[in-house]
């Protein structure tokens, strides 16, 4: 996979295994994530608000299901179109997303005050 194969965008890798990562355009200030068949755009506010979603769903149904069993809908902001995701997808997104999140705020912060 080649994110922005026909645009040149100066942006951060904050997270990569294999073809799960996240980045962060400067020019758009958004971050863009990529996950196994999916890719989706999302804002600072988002990232932050979604790793939280899914450690809810993770926490809601840990236990109750397969962990490998694709069937807990997350909406998306397209009221006909739901993401399918297991209890293994949830921790692996959600884990990239926060972690991509604090990579993101620590080297801003640094960059504040250097």
């Amino acid at each position: 996979m080649t994110p922005f194969s026909d645009k040149n965008y100066f942006h951060e890798i904050l997270y990569q295994d294999g073809d799960n990562k996240v980045l962060y355009c400067f020019e758009c200030h958004s971050f863009h994530v990529y996950y196994g068949t999916m890719s989706f755009d999302i804002s600072k506010c988002g990232i932050k608000s979604l790793a939280g979603h899914l450690k809810q769903l993770q926490y809601k149904y840990e236990g109750a299901i397969d962990s490998k069993s694709r069937c807990i809908e997350v909406d998306t902001p397209y009221p006909t179109i739901r993401l399918l995701l297991s209890i293994e997808d949830l921790q692996h997104l959600g884990g990239m997303l926060r972690h991509s999140y604090l990579i993101f705020e620590e080297r801003h912060w640094k960059a504040q005050y250097n």
